[in-house]
């Protein structure tokens, strides 16, 4: 058996054909590494339910897993188990001492050392990291994040119970390792951190529209949407995408690209000096559009999908003339990785 440490070489594609001969029984979505190269979901043998990764099941037995997830650099397996005494996290097989009546959205850092997941607590839900509760209590939680370091740890919480609200809509707020942000926000998107880990930044909105909250600091400028923000490499400078009027393009630390474009502004980011930021304009090129013709059955259509749409490059709000159509998954992170 290999250590939780160790990637062993394994061939992903046999993998249900080796379970099935191995196992009573096993999860049918299993989760692949973010490396591509291990395989992990639930399994039940005789002793109980454990986690198999590439085939290798961890030490512990309990009677349930739910919840699994990989670290970024694919090689460590935190799932949520389950014993008499409650719910709790196992990191590569070694579950946290404490338990809890349930646990959910379990994360790890990115080099698998530390974890967190959202548990109960007075009523409400609070963070677990590495078995230490926050002391405060949310209403709900909606995302976990580590920042790159492993260090800190933000969270995505409503205050309010959403019920009485939209979906992600109501009293919300951002709290960075225990702590919120002394606004509070009609809806809160993802945080994002910068590259040290000094500063969070996530899409914000309040009664004004929709704009960017840095360290709990909002923009002056209000939008009538904004998605996906993102942090320079030095955490100087913050953009996202916005809307206004139907239209979309990126604004940074603020202010938007003169120029607006007619398609959605995909993924703006910055370059690794933070001096540029590249985004795509057009239909998403990634996901494969079926088309449709209303004189053919749904299954004809299906069966002939179309080639990706073109889509365009822009650099500092300037298009660049070509039109590309993507031949893989690239986006704008790996063109400036």
């Amino acid at each position: 058996m290999t250590s939780g440490h160790e990637v062993a070489t394994y061939e992903l594609s046999n993998w249900r054909r080796d379970w099935q001969d191995r196992f009573i029984a096993f999860g049918i979505c299993p989760w692949l590494s973010p490396t591509g190269d291990r395989v992990a979901a639930p399994v039940r043998d005789g002793r109980g339910w454990t986690v198999a990764v590439n085939g290798e099941p961890w030490e512990g037995r309990w009677l349930k897993v739910s919840e699994h997830v990989f670290s970024r650099d694919g090689k460590r397996v935190a799932a949520v188990v389950s014993d008499e005494l409650g719910d709790t996290v196992a990191i590569d097989g070694q579950p946290w001492r404490p338990r809890f009546a349930s646990a959910l959205l379990p994360v790890l850092s990115f080099d698998g050392t530390h974890a967190a997941a959202r548990v109960p607590s007075q009523g409400g839900y609070t963070v677990c990291v590495d078995g230490a509760r926050w002391p405060e209590y949310y209403q709900e939680i909606d995302v976990l994040r580590f920042g790159p370091t492993g260090s800190r740890v933000a969270a995505t919480v409503a205050l309010e119970e959403m019920t009485k609200t939209l979906f992600g809509e109501g009293k919300m707020t951002i709290v960075v390792d225990g702590v919120a942000w002394p606004l509070v926000f009609r809806k809160c998107g993802t945080p994002n951190f910068s590259a040290d880990g000094g500063k969070v930044a996530a899409t914000v909105g309040d009664d004004r529209g929709e704009t960017v909250a840095v360290d709990g600091v909002s923009w002056d400028a209000h939008f009538e949407g904004s998605f996906h923000c993102a942090i320079s490499a030095d955490g100087t400078h913050v953009v996202a995408g916005v809307r206004n009027e139907g239209r979309w393009t990126a604004a940074v630390d603020g202010q938007p690209w003169p120029v607006w474009f007619d398609e959605p502004l995909e993924e703006p980011r910055f370059s690794s000096d933070g001096q540029h930021v590249l985004a795509t304009v057009g239909e998403s090129p990634w996901v494969d559009q079926l088309r449709y013709e209303l004189s053919r059955t749904l299954g004809e259509a299906a069966s002939r999908p179309s080639p990706p749409p073109p889509f365009r490059v822009v650099l500092d709000g300037e298009i660049w003339r070509p039109e590309f159509v993507a031949a893989e998954e690239v986006g704008p992170a790996k063109a400036f990785a």
